[in-house]
Parts: structure tokens; C-alpha cells; sequence
């Protein structure tokens, strides 16, 4: 499944221990129209890194998609 990016926006989100992280919300649109996003700290903000995170989500989707 393929994904275009949509929207890079600075953020402070919450870890999983709820201590602020202060870092990136990338929104992006899958082929099929669904729309979702991932939150990127701000020192791991890399494409390589970007673009994992959002190959996880994206295998998460195609998951739950009936085949």
C-alpha cells in the first residue's frame, strides 16, 4: 500500500512514561484514502526513521484489510 505525506507539524506529544517529547505529527493519506499519522521525536527526526515508523503503520492497516 502506498502513502503520501500530507502535513509536517512541530508538536509536543506525551511518551509512553506521559513525559513531554517535543517532535513532529507527519499526517499522510494511504492509497485507499484513509488518513493517519505518526509522532517523531525531535532527535530522530530522519527520513530513514520517518519512513519506518510509517511502514509500521502502513503494515498495520494492510493487516486489518480483508484479503
Amino acid at each position: 500500500m502506498k502513502y503520501q505525506i500530507k502535513l509536517t507539524e512541530r508538536t509536543m506529544f506525551l511518551n509512553e512514561r506521559n513525559n513531554p517529547v517535543d517532535g513532529y505529527r507527519i499526517t499522510f493519506t494511504l492509497d485507499n484514502g484513509e488518513v493517519d499519522w505518526v509522532e517523531i521525536p525531535k532527535a530522530q527526526f530522519n527520513p530513514e526513521y520517518v519512513n519506518a515508523e510509517i511502514a509500521a503503520v502502513v503494515k498495520a492497516h494492510e493487516a486489518l484489510m480483508p484479503k
